[in-house]
């Protein structure tokens, strides 16, 4: 054999000392072959000039909006520490033929394994959109019989390198565009409540998001009750982790931050969730295995409504308590001026 150029999901295993394999050279990281599994941006604008103006026209935007949009949704994917960024060709493609900026990428497959990887590990799905540090040895190294889910998820493309730090020699992963970030999100909320499957019981990122317009707490709160009672069960045993249901409250409130204001926050010092509509700035505290009224306390100890009195919208707060014997909201309490 003159030249074999080998490609997968996972790196090939080096199995024996004088094995063959052991003298292929992995290009996987290499800056000099960055591009060459994907479409870069040079290739986008001179290639398809004309698919461009027509996908723009279809959707009554900008040529240079709509490359904005193509960027966000299918662009992002690095396979060096300062390479060039290449799009997903299987999700472009398919976006100039169908005219429209759909979430290709999970027409091809579920990815019920990964999602299941990370509720199991424990692990908070904000880092993978905050960005999580990794080797080059922990990105590479996948074994099926390990709890890190870091390198199934970089090698199978649903996270990618976003920085690099020179000093530690560490990379930063994290979801390489919109297509991936909320296309996950809304498997793990699907998955999340398999036996709501009648229209007024399953999610709907619409009606959540009419019922904080228009200030009806009591059904946006309940929608979320009906989602986290349902939590699977994993490996047999009960979600007595609470990062599990707190994946899924993550999940719902990233997807509604496409049509409002909204922030999840886990660091000290700041509620759980900020939600802001054109008229209402929603406040969330989430308690586990408390009381909604030590949620709702909290809120005004911490000040976290101060910020928006100036905003001129009305302030509403919400606090929350999560049973892990109920494995649901159990209740919650509103304070509200609407």
């Amino acid at each position: 054999m003159k030249f074999v150029f080998i490609t997968g999901v996972t790196k090939f295993s080096k199995v024996s000392l004088f094995s063959d394999l052991n003298q292929l050279e992995d290009i996987s990281l290499s800056e000099e072959y960055a591009g060459i599994c994907g479409i870069t941006e040079e290739e986008l604008e001179n290639t398809f000039a004309s698919e461009i103006e027509a996908l723009a026209k279809k959707n009554d935007i900008s040529v240079e909006e709509c490359i904005e949009e193509l960027k966000k949704n299918y662009d992002g994917y690095h396979f060096s520490a300062g390479g060039i960024g290449v799009y997903n060709p299987f999700s472009l493609l398919n976006c100039f033929s169908n005219k429209d900026f759909e979430r290709y990428l999970f027409a091809t497959g579920t990815p019920t394994f990964l999602i299941n990887a990370i509720m199991k590990s424990g692990r908070p799905i904000e880092d993978m959109s905050e960005g999580i540090s990794a080797t080059k040895d922990r990105m590479e190294n996948f074994r099926a019989d390990q709890s890190d889910f870091v390198p199934l998820f970089y090698q199978s493309g649903y996270i990618s390198i976003v920085g690099y730090d020179k000093k530690f020699r560490t990379y930063k992963l994290a979801f390489p565009n919109n297509e991936v970030e909320y296309g996950f999100l809304e498997v793990i909320i699907s998955l999340a409540s398999p036996k709501y499957e009648a229209p007024d019981d399953a999610f709907s990122s619409e009606k959540m998001t009419g019922y904080l317009e228009n200030c009806d707490v009591d059904s946006f709160m309940t929608m979320i009750k009906a989602l986290l009672v349902s939590l699977p069960y994993y490996e047999g045993e009960a979600p007595s982790n609470e990062q599990q249901w707190r994946n899924v409250v993550y999940a719902i409130f990233k997807i509604l931050g496409q049509y409002v204001h909204a922030e999840v926050h886990s660091a000290r010092g700041r509620s759980d969730c900020i939600v802001e509509t054109g008229s209402f700035v929603y406040i969330f505290e989430f308690k586990q295995d408390k009381t909604s009224g030590e949620a709702l306390s909290q809120i005004d100890e911490k000040g976290y409504g101060i910020p928006f009195i100036s905003s001129g919208k009305k302030i509403v707060k919400i606090g929350a308590n999560f049973s892990t014997e109920l494995r649901t909201l159990d209740d919650w309490k509103v304070e509200k001026s609407c």
